[in-house]
């Protein structure tokens, strides 16, 4: 019972610092490259204002997924996006059949 506390209190304690701590991809294409950048929410508004994707500011930043997902097709476009990376989990299933 006492490693199960253990594992509890350390799970709320991840799921603490993931809820505080808001992440922000910025998905883009340049010259043929795409890049995905991962920023806190203060280093990405310090880059928007500093301009680090160049001087056309906001308007290069897309207000949803384009309809053509291809980032050749974007130009200059930033697609922002808040959440997290999640990893699927295998689970292995067994089907089990039976007859009367």
């Amino acid at each position: 019972m006492e490693y199960f506390g253990i594992w509890l209190k350390i799970k709320q304690e991840k799921l603490k610092n993931n809820i505080m701590k808001e992440t922000y991809y910025v998905i883009r294409n340049s010259d043929g490259d795409t890049t995905v950048d991962e920023f806190t929410k203060e280093q990405l508004l310090k880059a928007i204002q500093e301009n680090y994707w160049g001087t056309n500011g906001s308007k290069d930043i897309l207000t949803e997924l384009p309809e053509n997902t291809d980032t050749n097709y974007w130009g200059e476009g930033l697609l922002i996006i808040k959440g997290s990376v999640v990893v699927p989990t295998p689970k292995q299933v067994i089907t089990k059949y039976d007859i009367e």
